[in-house]
């Protein structure tokens, strides 16, 4: 997704993706909901220039402190109908 100045959305709902990583340069909103996401293949920085994510129905069971350190442009969170079973302490400290 290099280069895509014009994309706003992407929207990758309904995949069998099980690793994340690529970086837009402006703010965009992200759907991956219904994929086989784990949170150890998801990278902070991915999230950097997100307004909105969407990771329900995945297959997180932890939200680590610095999963959305870099979410400066974040302000919606999706994570229903996961099997969470751990939230660090200070995971969302830095969403205000």
């Amino acid at each position: 997704f290099i280069n895509t100045f014009h994309i706003t959305r992407i929207y990758l709902n309904n995949n069998f993706i099980e690793e994340y990583e690529f970086h837009l340069s402006k703010e965009f909103n992200i759907y991956l909901n219904n994929n086989n996401l784990e949170i150890e293949k998801i990278k902070n920085e991915n999230f950097k220039n997100t307004r909105i994510i969407d990771l329900s129905h995945n297959k997180i069971v932890k939200i680590k402190n610095d999963m959305f350190s870099k979410g400066y442009f974040l302000v919606r969170l999706i994570l229903n109908s996961n099997k969470i079973e751990k939230i660090e302490r200070d995971s969302f400290i830095s969403l205000k």
